[in-house]
């Protein structure tokens, strides 16, 4: 009895274990747009490769007779996909040595297709509904039936077996995404990314998107429901800290990579300064992370989805002008970063990591071709100027034989931690090469018993420098004489008018901020500006520093402070005390303190540093210069 009773139960157990039911799995969307404009070049580049871009379907009776098509182009219209390509008929017969013409034909096709996805082999291709004989201006003819019965069957036979093979693309992908998805077990990841499957696809008025579906276990979303809330997340180790500016640096150089790869491109000012915007905050917003108690780990992550949101529009436009092997690159550098953006939306506790090899995979999608070697990010490169719409750089950076102290470098994260950063004149540069003359530099460094001669020598340095920058600039004439008195209340406010200082064992050092990040008379923040300017020039020449700090007083007044009072409804009316503020909120913490600090003025709530720059605008207006002993102790 004991023993049917045991067997009994071993039956049920195993039915029921035969019954129970898979994890569930949720579906959700990684899209993949193909533009229009991709999709001409595409099909170009594989159709028509005949001459001048054409695609030669028939070419008989020595020439005589030939179908030549070319142009072609995808669109939209109401709700359809559309394709138009130019069709060259000529019909005739060679005789006694010479072509005799029967029939020429330079019209245009415009067809509506239907796209259609292989779901086993990732193939797009397009089935024609419907079609229309049109002239140059687009206005519809009759077709001659005895013509078009002669020419049909070749036409559609050739357009109708176009193809796009989107399989290349989604191999690209899935090999990018395996590695990102640090959250999941090696196998986890495997399985998602194998779970990709094509979808639908949806007709926009510029691109088709396509739905594609990928799985996403439940199990696997275990981790967002036991992760800490906000504001309970532990500080970061030291070992955490420098793998996170590590990853930073490693998003920050990618970043600069992927818009260099746009500096040869006819961007509009728009683009341009989207460029800028988007340098400026990501860089800002990495030194107000680094300033805070509890670091977010997820911080690189969250910046890459948001700047690429907002960039991506513009690298759609500009990179699909060309008909290469480049194009499968393109496609899949836009489609992965897609897709981890919608995966990090749709599932966030995947832990989607993006590494310096990720960042390195991305960017050899984008880059396929052979490119120049980096400029180092302590020199200055052009492109990067061009690129952000900055004019070129007469100054010379600074050298080991230009007459000044060198220190050899100081890589970004020591420098985080130093306060300053000396070298003994008695001994040679890190690189072992001797150290020049000081006398460059010696008559820079603040004399204590000699206050207003250093102020003068200083005031005289600057006014040139500020008048040079203005005849460069397109301020408007009424802000001229303001932006002269905010240059000087700048350099005072950051410097107290110095570049060097001389230590007690009489060793010259340049002037670093609390943090070891801006440096100089104008304290230029190394790593905001990093490329624009060369760092070794802001350290040991007092000219080229003023001369970027002007610049960027210039930059954030004209193209920033300037331009939102345009946008404000109502249009502020701002005192020049007021605006000056705001310029220098900008000059300190990037773009985004102009409102902050219209904000903090229009609530009597300013900071410190806000009332202490206005009080130094103040003494400049006044010609207070006596006042700087203040500062100068």
């Amino acid at each position: 009895m004991k023993t049917r009773l045991l067997q009994t139960l071993i039956a049920v157990c195993i039915l029921y274990r035969s019954h129970v039911p898979e994890a569930a799995a949720a579906i959700h969307t990684l899209p993949m747009t193909l533009g229009y404009a991709m999709m001409d070049a595409l099909v170009l580049g594989s159709y028509y490769t005949d001459a001048d871009d054409s695609a030669v379907v028939i070419d008989g009776e020595d020439g005589c007779t030939s179908i030549i098509l070319s142009e072609p182009k995808f669109g939209h219209n109401d709700g359809k996909l559309t394709f138009e390509t130019r069709i060259k008929v000529a019909l005739g017969k060679k005789m006694f040595g010479r072509c005799v013409s029967v029939l020429n034909w330079d019209r245009y096709l415009f067809f509506v297709e239907k796209p259609i996805l292989d779901k086993e082999n990732w193939s797009l291709s397009f089935e024609i509904d419907d079609f229309v004989l049109m002239t140059a201006n687009r206005k519809p003819v009759k077709l001659a039936g005895m013509v078009w019965k002669i020419i049909r069957d070749d036409v559609n036979d050739y357009l109708g077996g176009i193809k796009i093979d989107l399989a290349p693309p989604m191999r690209d992908l899935r090999d990018v995404l395996l590695p990102l998805l640090g959250g999941l077990q090696a196998e986890e990841a495997l399985r998602l990314v194998e779970s990709i499957r094509p979808g639908s696809i949806t007709i926009l008025p510029d691109a088709l998107k396509l739905e594609n579906s990928v799985e996403i276990q439940d199990e696997w979303l275990t981790a967002l429901i036991e992760a800490p809330i906000e504001g309970e997340e532990a500080a970061l180790t030291g070992k955490e800290v420098d793998a996170f500016i590590s990853t930073w640096e490693a998003w920050d150089t990618y970043l600069i990579q992927i818009l260099l790869s746009l500096s040869g491109k006819p961007l509009i000012d728009e683009e341009r300064q989207l460029f800028l915007d988007t340098v400026l905050d990501v860089r800002y917003e990495f030194i107000d992370e680094l300033g805070r108690p509890v670091m977010q780990k997820d911080f690189v992550r969250r910046q890459f989805v948001e700047t690429w949101t907002n960039i991506q529009p513009v690298f759609r436009r500009h990179l699909l002008e060309e008909k290469s092997s480049t194009l499968f690159g393109y496609l899949a550098f836009f489609s992965a970063s897609d897709a981890l953006v919608s995966l990090d939306t749709a599932a966030p506790s995947l832990g989607i990591e993006i590494s310096n090899e990720g960042f390195n995979r991305l960017a050899r999608m984008l880059i396929t071709e052979e490119v120049p070697e980096p400029v180092s990010p302590e020199r200055q490169d052009p492109r990067l100027r061009q690129l952000f719409g900055m004019p070129p750089w007469s100054e010379e950076p600074f050298t080991q034989n230009s007459g000044m102290l060198h220190t050899g470098r100081l890589s970004y994260l020591a420098n985080l931690y130093s306060l300053f950063f000396s070298v003994s004149t008695a001994h040679a540069s890190e690189n072992n090469q001797p150290l020049p003359a000081i006398e460059e530099i010696s008559q820079w460094v603040y004399d204590r018993s000699d206050m207003e001669s250093y102020s003068e020598k200083i005031r005289e340095l600057l006014s040139p420098i500020a008048q040079s920058a203005l005849q460069q600039s397109v301020l408007p004439e009424q802000y001229r004489p303001m932006f002269q008195r905010l240059v000087l209340a700048t350099a005072w406010q950051e410097s107290c008018f110095r570049q060097f200082i001389r230590g007690k064992d009489d060793t010259i050092k340049y002037l670093t901020s609390y943090n070891g990040t801006s440096v100089g008379l104008m304290q230029i923040n190394e790593r905001v500006w990093k490329g624009i300017y060369d760092v070794e020039s802001l350290r040991w020449k007092i000219e080229y520093n003023a001369k970027a700090g002007c610049e960027i007083l210039d930059t954030y007044f004209n193209r920033y402070a300037l331009r939102y009072m345009k946008k404000m409804t109502p249009p502020p009316d701002l005192t020049e005390e007021q605006l000056s503020g705001a310029i220098y909120a900008m000059y300190n913490g990037g773009p985004k303190e102009f409102h902050k600090f219209i904000s903090r003025s229009d609530g009597n709530s300013l900071y410190q540093s806000d009332r202490l720059f206005r009080e130094k605008f103040e003494w400049a207006n006044q010609s207070d210069w006596e006042k700087l002993s203040e500062c100068l102790r």
